[in-house]
Order: C-alpha cells, then sequence, then structure tokens
C-alpha cells in the first residue's frame, strides 16, 4: 500500500467564461487524511475534485502531491483513484474485468493484453494470475466475490457502486478521490456503504477527498470538513468544530438539520442584546450599539411555559414528532421564518394548547455574527465590532 502521501491544492483559480467556479481555493490535505468538501450545488466541488484528478486544468494555482508539482501531468500519470457518481463501469465487461483493468492497464503491454496471444508467455501468465489473486482479495473485502462473474446490467445500484470502489482499491492508489459515490443509493444502503468506504480508507492510509452535499455524510466520515459556498472553502475544521463553532454565519446555516435558528438582536451600552424589547443576551461583550445575528441550534433553543428574565413570548405553529424525538415549530410575533427546537415526544405534547410559550438558550450556546456574517466572539468582539461600527 502507498501511503505517507500528501496533497495541497494550492491557490486554485477556475473560471468558465464570465463564471468564477473557484475563487482561491487553498485546501493541504495530510498523509492518510479524510477530507470531505460538502456545499450547496454549483459551489465547486466536482470541479476542485477533477482539477486535482487532472481531467480538468486550473486557470492559476497548482496542484502539489507528495512536495511535487503535478498540475500539468496527465491524469493517467497522477496515480489517483476516481470514484464517480455514476460507477463509469463498463457494460459489456464483468465486475472481475472492470476491476482488473486498471491494473492490466499498468502491468501488461498492449501485446499482452490480447485475449489469447498475449497469454502464450508464462511471465505474462503469472502476473494474469497476480492480477486475479488482487481483484479477489478487494471483491472479498468488499463483500463482493458473488458478483465477479456478472455485469453491471445484472447487479443493484449498491453492487455496481462496490464494484467500483474495488476498481479504485485494487489500483493501492497514491489519493483516493470520490464525487457523490453513493447519492444514488437508497437510504438504508447508504449508511452501510459509508462505513465500508471509511474502513477502505483506513486500511489504504491515503488522502482521500470525498465530495458530497449531504453534510451528514461529511459530518459521520470525515476527519476534516471543507464547507464550500460560492467558490470559496469557508471553513476547514473537524466535523464537531465546523458545526459547534462555525466561523460563517453561510456556514452555521449550511451545517446541520434542521438549520440553524436566527434572531436578529440589537446590543445596547450596557452589552446587553436585545430581540425587540425581550432580553435575550445579558452580555454580548460589546459596549456599544449595533445590530447582529444570534444562531443557535435546535437542540440549543429552549422551549418552556414559564417566562425567565431572558426568555421571549413566541406561539406554537406545529409540532413533527419523529420517533424518539420531536421537532416544535414556534413564532417570534411578526417574524416570518419560524424558530425550530428539538426535544422528546412528552416534552411536545406538554406544549401542545398553550397560548404562549417562551423560548431562550443558555449564553455560551448562542452564536454570534456582524452584519457580513463574520463569527463575533466574546473576547474579541469589542474591538472588531468597533471597526465595523467605525467604518
Amino acid at each position: 500500500m502507498m501511503s505517507g502521501v500528501s496533497l495541497h491544492l494550492d491557490r486554485i483559480e477556475k473560471s468558465y467564461g464570465p463564471t468564477r467556479v473557484l475563487d482561491g481555493i487553498d485546501l493541504k490535505a495530510q498523509a492518510g487524511e479524510f477530507i470531505a468538501l460538502v456545499g450547496p450545488s454549483g459551489c465547486g466541488k466536482s470541479t476542485l475534485l477533477r482539477i486535482a484528478a487532472g481531467l480538468d486544468h486550473p486557470d492559476h494555482g497548482r496542484v502539489i502531491l507528495n512536495g511535487q508539482d503535478v498540475t500539468h501531468q496527465r491524469a493517467a500519470d497522477r496515480d489517483m483513484a476516481m470514484v464517480f457518481q455514476s460507477y463509469a463501469l463498463y457494460p459489456h465487461l464483468t465486475a472481475r474485468q472492470n476491476m482488473s483493468l486498471p491494473l492490466a492497464m499498468r502491468r501488461l503491454s498492449v501485446w499482452e493484453r490480447l485475449p489469447l496471444i498475449g497469454r502464450l508467455g508464462s511471465e505474462t501468465r503469472d502476473r494474469y494470475r497476480s492480477i486475479q489473486t488482487e481483484v479477489e482479495q478487494a471483491a472479498a473485502t468488499l463483500k463482493i466475490s458473488p458478483l465477479l462473474d456478472r455485469k453491471p446490467g445484472q447487479m443493484s445500484g449498491g453492487q455496481r457502486q462496490r464494484v467500483a470502489l474495488g476498481r479504485a482499491l485494487v489500483r493501492h492508489p497514491k489519493t483516493f478521490l470520490m464525487d457523490e459515490p453513493l447519492s444514488n443509493l437508497d437510504a438504508a444502503l447508504r449508511v452501510h456503504t459509508r462505513a465500508e468506504i471509511v474502513e477502505l480508507h483506513k486500511r489504504a492510509g491515503v488522502v482521500t477527498l470525498y465530495v458530497t452535499h449531504d453534510q451528514e455524510e461529511a459530518l459521520s466520515m470525515a476527519d476534516r470538513v471543507a464547507v464550500m459556498i460560492g467558490g470559496r472553502i469557508m471553513q476547514c475544521d473537524t466535523p464537531s468544530k465546523v458545526y459547534d463553532d462555525p466561523s460563517h454565519l453561510d456556514v452555521a446555516c449550511f451545517i446541520g438539520s434542521p438549520r440553524i435558528n436566527l434572531i436578529g438582536i440589537k446590543t445596547t451600552a450596557a452589552g446587553r442584546g436585545y430581540w425587540r424589547d425581550h432580553l435575550f443576551i445579558s452580555d454580548t461583550g460589546c459596549g456599544f450599539d449595533v445590530s447582529l445575528t444570534a444562531g443557535v441550534r435546535p437542540e440549543d433553543l429552549i422551549l418552556s411555559t414559564d417566562k425567565s428574565g431572558l426568555s421571549m413570548p413566541v406561539t406554537l405553529f406545529r409540532t413533527e414528532f419523529l420517533g424518539s424525538e420531536a421537532l416544535v415549530h414556534v413564532r417570534l410575533a411578526g417574524e416570518e421564518l419560524p424558530l425550530i427546537t428539538r426535544t422528546t415526544p412528552q416534552n411536545a405534547l406538554a406544549f401542545e394548547g398553550a397560548k404562549t410559550l417562551y423560548v431562550s438558550a443558555a449564553p455560551e450556546k448562542i452564536l454570534l455574527f456582524d452584519t457580513t456574517g463574520s463569527r463575533v466572539r466574546h473576547g474579541g468582539m469589542s474591538r472588531t465590532l468597533h471597526a465595523h461600527h467605525a467604518a
């Protein structure tokens, strides 16, 4: 197995006509690291992956593989294995032949690949046997040995996806590049195959770049998650950091389901944060008047029938029962978007029929963002906001 290989996408820019698709992407993946690229459709995830693979070329920037600039190398010379959303299997070949193909192309000459003439020599027969042994080992790992003599048309979507993974695995590449490989699978099979991909990555010990629009996949599989929006990486961090400590409002809004609750507040000279006349935060760390956006995750928004000093009145909008939990949708007076709280079904039932409810949140669970969407933190908040306020 190839190991110890790093990948650096250095200030990558790409435009198609007047449309800037990638705007100075800088991403470093250490040896053996699994990085998920996640973001809305059209943010440039797949374009970045194709540039890394050598299937497309950047307008500016470099692709550096283990310290070597491979920007102008052909895709075939980069020793990267790519798994596509569409599987990209040859329909007229069996699973065995599909998985054998990259090894045959690499290890056998044109003459040796001929069906009859090429196998006359003993050395060639030995190479054929070696290739078949590696294919069978990969098939056993992915539990697709019974499928080796079937063609893609005789397999389910999940089986075809595992064959595509097996074709990548047998190559022992320097890097795995995966472009939404699970999007065509049903929910149950997606969860199962997720675990197989993570296990494959750990055994190979190489860099894996994994493109997905499914944030649950990204958070559950990756060592780090790179959130891409508008051709830029807004934040690249551990899954827990991206969720609990987003650096930008766009990241906070994209990551999390249901999405984060947003409440517009005004601060005072005393540092208090108000929604209209209701005190929501006792100390924002800001000593002057300014507008902020407070973000609170659904599980951190506290719903109660009793008013407290830091609560705001809301009315019940609707309740979603999801088995082990419930989502309670409530509205602040005059606000269009509802707030969502995650609670137990028992608590949700207790709120039914109440004329007025109250929402609050622990101060440490409230994330604050300025008018540009940048995160403002308590320690350096006054200085940062004063600069924006003065401007």
